[in-house]
């Protein structure tokens, strides 16, 4: 299809057909030396210009349906590449046995018969019907050959006898020598054959195109071809460029839009922000006040316990009188005389835990507090006495333990202190920032 849509390209153009009747016609005007010379560059001229037309309509119809390595058939068919000018016709049309290159010698021990093959028996192709009309080297080799090879494959006779031979001599002698001239008579005309007359040269040249014409015809060709390609280029371009442009303006239209959807979530995060800083301070205020409200209640519960003390393991038995046995245990431990009136309350904890339930002793006043808290490490019997301190204290000892900073925890006077190694003492409140108060040392 390559070849035959640049050959449909030139008959479609007047301007190349006038071109070349006018060249025809000025060839045929041309004297014998000049159509000697043109014949004598002839060969090349029309090689460089099958190589440059071929080469052209591969560049341009490269895409077409044939494969890399096929060759089209100018009717559309394709074959392997390799069967193109093998010297076999595979497409329907000849397409693929017309434009071949110069035509090579055969090998050694080959001869070409005219269909173009490279044969090694010369029998297949030894008449003029095979080799053609002209006379080549080749053909007079391939003919000496076969005359060798008739010479060897005829049967011997047997030899004759002198009588024999001279009776048959006077009835050769007029046969022998006609048949040898007519022998020469078929050669001389057998080599006349090949010789090309003026009259052939003539016919041959007459529709030659002379070089300058050639050249015109060829660039307009080139020029066709090339305006065609800029043609379906600037359509492509063009085409593509207006989608380009499309997909663009597609493109500006969302970004235009996600900026204004941009502006809307900007300006809600903006109100939320407010909103979230407000709740914050709402919350800080909250926290301070809530903090603020249980350090209140927790040094009021406190401080309603200051009298208070919590005795633990306090033995039980029946129809007990808790108030007469912990005065009499505090008479004989440790040795602190107290009234009936030094004790206003006395009762146990409800507890889980086996064992005798914990006791809350309500004192009269301080001193009468102080008295028995100072003396109770001569407690006997496992019983132990300490402060009565709210929940929330017992949860400060704990932290304030935990963490292996102080050498000791303890509670005093509704408050809890801690004391470092290096001697430093610190009251801590519930929501106090320990390690802060521990770096600045206050």
């Amino acid at each position: 299809m390559q070849f035959r849509e640049c050959v449909a390209d030139i008959n479609d153009c007047p301007s190349e057909t006038s071109a070349i009747q006018t060249s025809t016609v000025a060839s045929q005007e041309q004297p014998t030396g000049g159509r000697e010379q043109l014949l004598l560059g002839l060969p090349a001229l029309l090689e460089k210009t099958k190589t440059l037309l071929l080469l052209i309509c591969d560049i341009f119809y490269s895409l077409e349906t044939c494969q890399v390595n096929e060759f089209e058939c100018s009717d559309g068919n394709c074959i392997p590449i390799a069967k193109k000018c093998d010297y076999d016709v595979d497409c329907p049309d000849r397409s693929d046995e017309i434009i071949c290159p110069t035509v090579q010698a055969c090998p050694e021990g080959l001869s070409r018969c005219s269909s173009g093959k490279c044969v090694v028996q010369q029998l297949e192709c030894s008449t003029s019907a095979n080799f053609g009309n002209h006379t080549t080297p080749e053909n007079k080799s391939a003919r000496k050959d076969l005359d060798k090879t008739k010479a060897r494959t005829q049967p011997k006779l047997p030899k004759r006898t002198r009588s024999e031979l001279s009776s048959e001599s006077d009835n050769s002698m007029d046969t022998s020598g006609l048949n040898s001239l007519q022998k020469d008579l078929d050669e001389i005309k057998t080599k006349l054959q090949g010789i090309i007359k003026k009259d052939d040269l003539d016919i041959l040249t007459k529709d030659l195109v002379r070089t300058h014409d050639l050249e015109i015809i060829v660039t307009s060709i080139v020029t066709k071809l090339f305006q065609r390609f800029e043609s379906t280029m600037d359509n492509k371009l063009n085409t593509k460029l207006a989608t380009v442009q499309k997909e663009m303006q597609e493109m500006q239209n969302k970004f235009e839009a996600l900026s204004i959807e941009n502006e809307e979530l900007r300006k809600q995060i903006d109100q939320t922000s407010d909103v979230v800083i407000k709740n914050k301070k709402g919350l800080e205020d909250s926290t301070r006040m809530n903090q603020e409200a249980l350090t209140s209640a927790n040094y009021n519960e406190q401080y309603s316990r200051k009298n208070n003390i919590k005795v633990m393991n306090f033995p039980r038995r029946e129809d007990q009188n808790l108030r007469s046995d912990f005065i009499e245990t505090v008479r004989r431990d440790l040795y602190v005389h107290l009234e009936e009136r030094d004790v206003v309350a006395i009762h146990r904890l409800p507890s889980d835990k086996p064992g005798p339930k914990p006791m809350i002793v309500r004192l009269f006043n301080s001193d009468v507090k102080r008295k028995v808290m100072v003396e109770r490490k001569n407690l006997n019997n496992k019983v132990r006495i300490s402060d009565d301190v709210t929940w929330r204290n017992m949860q400060l000892i704990s932290k304030l333990r935990d963490m292996n900073c102080f050498e000791s925890v303890w509670f005093y006077n509704s408050g809890v202190y801690g004391r470092m190694e290096d001697g430093l003492q610190l009251k801590f409140n519930l929501f106090d920032n320990i390690r802060t108060r521990l770096q600045q040392r206050k």
